[in-house]
């Protein structure tokens, strides 16, 4: 759920992943999650595999929420100008596990 949808005042605490910052909000960050690239055997062989990262461009990205992650790992993986809009959005990672 989104942040601005929980109305419960029943609620005492509510989780969320993100980057904390929500105005209006008191957040404590309880763990840091790292994510790497994940690819299965059937669309590695599809697109040929991938020898470097500018290669999983040629695949659908799948995007939790938005593209941030893969252009914050592309632009770490020295990936000039990535165009990550297309890709299937997401908005539940257990959506993007089972896809």
């Amino acid at each position: 759920r989104r942040l601005d949808d929980v109305s419960n005042p029943e609620a005492d605490a509510f989780i969320a992943f993100g980057v904390g910052n929500w105005p209006n909000r008191a957040v404590e960050l309880l763990c840091e999650v790292s994510f790497t690239p994940l690819c299965s055997p059937t669309l590695l062989n599809k697109v040929g595999g991938f020898s470097k990262p500018a290669d999983v461009l040629r695949a659908n990205l799948l995007h939790l929420g938005d593209t941030e992650d893969w252009a914050r790992w592309l632009a770490l993986s020295k990936v000039e100008n990535p165009d990550t809009e297309g890709g299937i959005f997401f908005s539940d990672m257990n959506l993007v596990f089972s896809a």
